[in-house]
């Protein structure tokens, strides 16, 4: 791990790209597990809360299938840039939310802003792998998952400390703004040189069965990522101190696995890695769902994160480099079908819950990555 993280911070440009991912988790952590927070203060339920989640994927819904037209005519750096800066203005709006309305309407709106930059932001770095011949998609989506335990570890730490949301959010989204403003330079010069005229990005062909795992994969990350707090709070009466460990030791393990995950796509190959992180996951959700011991929840977790790690990056490899594809255009249709799953998974677990139990909702993640397992042997990976 150390030669990797030595080459990824030794280029400009594979930097520049791991420290958006870093922003985008960091906030996306952070409000994540506000939640709880929000849900207590506008004092509604899980069903509520699961339909006001709904607006995440609504917005995606909105902008994702252009999105591979809007990074051909901006270019991937600038595209990235513009979402970038959209994400940390309107991620501060939910726990901002005055009531119930409100929230939804700021759910559709962070919908829009996380959905395209994290189609911009994963063209960016296909396009730098490219451009160097070097795998970093792994590594980026390993500074995705720091930033997530940071984010989530740290807010952890200043709810234990009550401090409240409203005040710590939007300070934290002023100064990552400021970050990525001041990283707009190097942006601005990553651009696709392959021209396209989609205009409307769907999976079609082989793309399709990618995007279907890259939709089982994510929706088990944002069910994970959403409800794991709640799971702690609300359901296991755990202690403030546990409510976001789960998700903080999931990003922990994430981030490990990613940064080894370049050499092993390279050395495994996508479909191996896949079906041994899907397994490793099923194993880490189980333990966590059987068990009403919180430290046991929070190991179940973090096993998961480690099964989930390479999962993505994978499919986003083998996505950008189909052979007879243009790169830019089939991130956008594989990655807006499996980012999808990540934003329409929580509110749909949530309904679950609702009627079940938020255990039964959670099992959903444990039944999607058996159903991973048998679609491997059938997908096309290259």
């Amino acid at each position: 791990m150390i030669r990797t993280l030595n080459i990824f911070f030794s280029n400009t440009y594979f930097r520049t790209v791991g420290l958006i991912f870093a922003v985008n988790s960091i906030l996306f952590g952070s409000w994540i597990t506000r939640l709880p927070e929000v849900q207590n203060r506008l004092g509604i339920g899980e069903g509520e809360l699961g339909i006001a989640l709904l607006g995440l994927p609504l917005g995606s819904v909105l902008i994702m299938p252009f999105m591979g037209w809007v990074i051909h005519k901006l270019g991937d750096g600038k595209a990235t840039l513009y979402s970038g800066v959209l994400f940390c203005v309107v991620s501060t709006f939910p726990v901002l939310a005055p009531g119930y309305g409100w929230l939804f309407l700021a759910m559709v709106m962070v919908g829009v802003a996380t959905g395209s930059m994290d189609i911009a932001m994963n063209a960016s770095a296909a396009e730098v792998e490219k451009r160097y011949s070097q795998f970093i998609m792994s590594a980026c989506h390993g500074m995705w998952s720091v930033g997530g335990m940071i984010g989530a570890g740290s807010t952890s730490l200043l709810a234990w400390l009550r401090v409240d949301g409203r005040i710590h959010i939007p300070i934290l989204g002023l100064l990552l703004l400021i970050g990525v403003i001041y990283l707009r330079k190097i942006l601005l010069s990553i651009r696709e040189e392959t021209v396209s005229d989609v205009v409307f990005s769907i999976p079609t062909g082989p793309l399709f069965g990618l995007a279907v795992i890259g939709f089982c994969i994510m929706l088990g990350e944002g069910a994970i990522a959403d409800w794991s707090a709640v799971y702690l709070k609300n359901t296991l009466k755990a202690d403030a101190f546990y409510t976001g460990l789960g998700y903080a030791g999931f990003s922990f393990t994430m981030a490990v696995g990613r940064f080894y995950g370049d050499r092993i796509i390279e050395s495994w190959g996508s479909r191996k890695l896949v079906l041994a992180g899907a397994l490793i996951g099923m194993a880490g959700m189980v333990l966590g769902l059987v068990t009403p011991d919180p430290l046991f929840v929070v190991i179940g977790f973090t096993v998961a994160g480690l099964g989930f790690s390479c999962l993505i990056p994978a499919v986003y490899i083998a996505a950008s480099r189909m052979p007879g594809r243009v790169p830019g255009a089939s991130l956008a249709a594989v990655a807006g079908f499996g980012y999808f799953g990540l934003l329409i998974g929580p509110p749909v677990i949530g309904m679950i819950a609702e009627f079940l139990g938020l255990r039964a909702g959670l099992s959903v993640v444990v039944m999607l990555l058996l159903f991973v397992i048998i679609l491997s042997g059938y997908v096309r990976f290259k």
